[in-house]
Protein backbone atom coordinates (compact mmCIF):
# COMPACT_ATOMS: atom_id res chain seq x y z
CA UNK A 1 0.00 0.00 0.00
CA UNK A 2 1.43 3.34 -1.00
CA UNK A 3 0.97 6.65 0.67
CA UNK A 4 -2.19 8.19 -0.63
CA UNK A 5 -2.86 11.90 -0.54
CA UNK A 6 -4.59 13.97 -3.18
CA UNK A 7 -3.42 17.42 -4.16
CA UNK A 8 -6.83 18.68 -3.01
CA UNK A 9 -6.28 17.30 0.50
CA UNK A 10 -2.82 18.85 0.67
CA UNK A 11 -4.12 22.21 -0.55
CA UNK A 12 -7.02 21.96 1.90
CA UNK A 13 -4.58 21.39 4.77
CA UNK A 14 -2.54 24.45 3.81
CA UNK A 15 -5.61 26.62 3.32
CA UNK A 16 -7.29 25.58 6.57
CA UNK A 17 -4.11 26.00 8.59
CA UNK A 18 -3.80 29.60 7.40
CA UNK A 19 -7.51 30.24 7.92
CA UNK A 20 -7.34 28.98 11.51
CA UNK A 21 -4.30 31.16 12.13
CA UNK A 22 -6.02 34.24 10.76
CA UNK A 23 -9.27 33.49 12.60
CA UNK A 24 -7.56 33.41 15.99
CA UNK A 25 -5.04 36.16 15.41
CA UNK A 26 -5.93 38.77 17.98
CA UNK A 27 -7.05 42.15 16.78
CA UNK A 28 -8.49 44.96 18.84
CA UNK A 29 -11.77 45.23 16.92
CA UNK A 30 -12.51 41.55 17.41
CA UNK A 31 -11.54 41.62 21.08
CA UNK A 32 -13.59 44.78 21.76
CA UNK A 33 -16.66 43.29 20.05
CA UNK A 34 -16.33 40.03 21.95
CA UNK A 35 -15.81 41.89 25.25
CA UNK A 36 -18.92 43.95 24.59
CA UNK A 37 -20.98 40.82 23.88
CA UNK A 38 -19.57 39.16 27.00
CA UNK A 39 -20.41 42.12 29.23
CA UNK A 40 -24.02 42.16 28.00
CA UNK A 41 -24.39 38.47 28.84
CA UNK A 42 -22.59 38.93 32.15
CA UNK A 43 -24.99 41.72 33.12
CA UNK A 44 -28.00 39.69 32.05
CA UNK A 45 -26.95 36.50 33.86
CA UNK A 46 -26.00 38.36 37.03
CA UNK A 47 -28.87 40.87 36.88
CA UNK A 48 -26.46 43.81 37.02
CA UNK A 49 -26.91 47.38 35.86
CA UNK A 50 -24.38 49.38 33.86
CA UNK A 51 -23.03 51.12 36.96
CA UNK A 52 -21.59 47.87 38.30
CA UNK A 53 -19.49 47.29 35.16
CA UNK A 54 -16.09 48.79 35.93
CA UNK A 55 -12.85 49.13 34.00
CA UNK A 56 -11.26 46.22 35.87
CA UNK A 57 -13.97 43.85 34.61
CA UNK A 58 -13.69 45.23 31.07
CA UNK A 59 -9.90 44.82 31.08
CA UNK A 60 -10.20 41.31 32.51
CA UNK A 61 -12.66 40.38 29.75
CA UNK A 62 -10.36 41.70 27.01
CA UNK A 63 -7.28 39.94 28.40
CA UNK A 64 -9.13 36.65 28.82
CA UNK A 65 -10.62 36.80 25.33
CA UNK A 66 -7.21 37.55 23.82
CA UNK A 67 -5.62 34.66 25.76
CA UNK A 68 -8.44 32.27 24.78
CA UNK A 69 -8.08 33.17 21.12
CA UNK A 70 -4.37 32.32 21.22
CA UNK A 71 -4.97 29.03 23.03
CA UNK A 72 -7.76 28.02 20.69
CA UNK A 73 -5.78 28.92 17.58
CA UNK A 74 -2.84 26.78 18.67
CA UNK A 75 -5.00 23.78 19.60
CA UNK A 76 -7.04 24.01 16.39
CA UNK A 77 -3.94 24.20 14.19
CA UNK A 78 -2.30 21.29 15.99
CA UNK A 79 -5.50 19.24 15.77
CA UNK A 80 -5.59 19.85 12.00
CA UNK A 81 -1.94 18.73 11.77
CA UNK A 82 -2.71 15.50 13.68
CA UNK A 83 -5.66 14.73 11.43
CA UNK A 84 -3.61 15.36 8.29
CA UNK A 85 -0.80 13.02 9.42
CA UNK A 86 -3.37 10.29 10.12
CA UNK A 87 -4.92 10.71 6.67
CA UNK A 88 -1.54 10.96 4.93
CA UNK A 89 -0.22 7.69 6.34
CA UNK A 90 -3.62 5.98 6.36
CA UNK A 91 -3.48 5.10 10.05
CA UNK A 92 -6.33 4.76 12.49
CA UNK A 93 -7.63 7.75 14.39
CA UNK A 94 -6.85 6.40 17.84
CA UNK A 95 -3.96 7.23 20.16
CA UNK A 96 -0.27 6.80 19.46
CA UNK A 97 -0.85 7.95 15.90
CA UNK A 98 2.54 9.66 15.55
CA UNK A 99 4.58 6.58 16.45
CA UNK A 100 2.52 4.63 13.92
CA UNK A 101 3.19 7.31 11.32
CA UNK A 102 6.94 7.20 12.11
CA UNK A 103 6.96 3.42 11.54
CA UNK A 104 5.00 3.82 8.31
CA UNK A 105 7.31 6.56 7.01
CA UNK A 106 10.44 4.48 7.72
CA UNK A 107 9.14 1.87 5.27
CA UNK A 108 9.78 4.54 2.65
CA UNK A 109 13.21 5.50 4.05
CA UNK A 110 11.92 8.70 5.61
CA UNK A 111 12.10 9.53 9.31
CA UNK A 112 9.43 11.97 10.50
CA UNK A 113 11.57 12.76 13.54
CA UNK A 114 14.42 13.97 11.33
CA UNK A 115 12.27 16.54 9.55
CA UNK A 116 13.92 19.97 9.87
CA UNK A 117 10.85 21.28 11.73
CA UNK A 118 10.34 18.33 14.08
CA UNK A 119 11.61 20.08 17.23
CA UNK A 120 9.28 23.04 16.70
CA UNK A 121 6.33 20.76 15.94
CA UNK A 122 7.10 18.85 19.14
CA UNK A 123 7.12 22.14 21.06
CA UNK A 124 3.57 22.75 19.89
CA UNK A 125 2.57 19.19 20.73
CA UNK A 126 3.64 19.88 24.32
CA UNK A 127 1.94 23.27 24.32
CA UNK A 128 -1.24 21.79 22.84
CA UNK A 129 -1.30 19.13 25.57
CA UNK A 130 -0.71 21.74 28.27
CA UNK A 131 -3.61 23.85 26.99
CA UNK A 132 -6.01 20.93 26.62
CA UNK A 133 -5.12 18.95 29.73
CA UNK A 134 -3.74 21.59 32.09
CA UNK A 135 -0.51 19.71 32.87
CA UNK A 136 2.53 21.85 32.27
CA UNK A 137 5.42 19.80 33.66
CA UNK A 138 6.47 18.29 30.30
CA UNK A 139 6.35 21.75 28.75
CA UNK A 140 8.28 23.26 31.67
CA UNK A 141 11.18 20.83 31.18
CA UNK A 142 12.00 22.16 27.71
CA UNK A 143 10.26 25.54 27.45
CA UNK A 144 10.41 27.25 30.84
CA UNK A 145 9.84 30.62 29.14
CA UNK A 146 6.31 29.52 28.18
CA UNK A 147 5.32 29.02 31.82
CA UNK A 148 3.93 31.87 33.88
CA UNK A 149 5.29 30.99 37.32
CA UNK A 150 3.20 33.60 39.10
CA UNK A 151 0.45 30.98 39.20
CA UNK A 152 0.16 28.25 41.79
CA UNK A 153 0.33 24.79 40.18
CA UNK A 154 -2.80 23.88 42.14
CA UNK A 155 -4.84 26.23 39.94
CA UNK A 156 -7.42 24.61 37.68
CA UNK A 157 -5.32 24.60 34.55
CA UNK A 158 -4.52 26.68 31.54
CA UNK A 159 -8.02 27.28 30.18
CA UNK A 160 -9.27 29.05 33.30
CA UNK A 161 -6.18 31.12 33.95
CA UNK A 162 -3.20 32.56 32.09
CA UNK A 163 -0.66 30.04 33.32
CA UNK A 164 1.06 30.06 29.93
CA UNK A 165 3.11 32.88 28.44
CA UNK A 166 1.73 32.65 24.93
CA UNK A 167 1.54 35.54 22.50
CA UNK A 168 0.90 36.02 18.82
CA UNK A 169 4.56 35.05 18.30
CA UNK A 170 3.65 31.50 19.36
CA UNK A 171 0.54 31.51 17.18
CA UNK A 172 2.66 32.60 14.18
CA UNK A 173 5.46 30.12 14.90
CA UNK A 174 2.99 27.27 15.35
CA UNK A 175 1.36 27.99 11.99
CA UNK A 176 4.70 28.35 10.24
CA UNK A 177 6.27 25.12 11.55
CA UNK A 178 3.14 23.02 10.93
CA UNK A 179 3.00 24.34 7.37
CA UNK A 180 6.71 23.82 6.65
CA UNK A 181 6.85 20.39 8.32
CA UNK A 182 4.16 19.03 5.99
CA UNK A 183 5.73 20.69 2.95
CA UNK A 184 9.15 19.16 3.66
CA UNK A 185 7.63 15.73 4.33
CA UNK A 186 5.42 15.80 1.26
CA UNK A 187 8.25 16.98 -0.99
CA UNK A 188 10.20 13.81 -0.12
CA UNK A 189 7.33 11.47 -0.91
CA UNK A 190 6.50 13.31 -4.12
CA UNK A 191 10.13 13.35 -5.29
CA UNK A 192 10.50 9.62 -4.59
CA UNK A 193 7.28 8.84 -6.48
CA UNK A 194 5.59 7.28 -3.48
CA UNK A 195 2.35 9.24 -3.76
CA UNK A 196 -0.46 7.18 -5.25
CA UNK A 197 -2.51 8.88 -7.92
CA UNK A 198 -6.08 9.81 -7.05
CA UNK A 199 -8.60 7.51 -8.71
Amino acid sequence: MGIYISKNKLDSYRLNLLLIHDTYTCNNDLINNKASEFLKKYQEYNKMDDKKINSALINYAKMTISYSLLETGITQMYHLFEQFIKIYFNIDLENDYFNKAVKQSKKYNYNLEENEYFELVDKYRLLNNAIKHGGIENLREKYQNLINDTHNDNDYGTILDDKLNITENELDECCSCLYKYIDEMNAYFEDMGYIEEEV
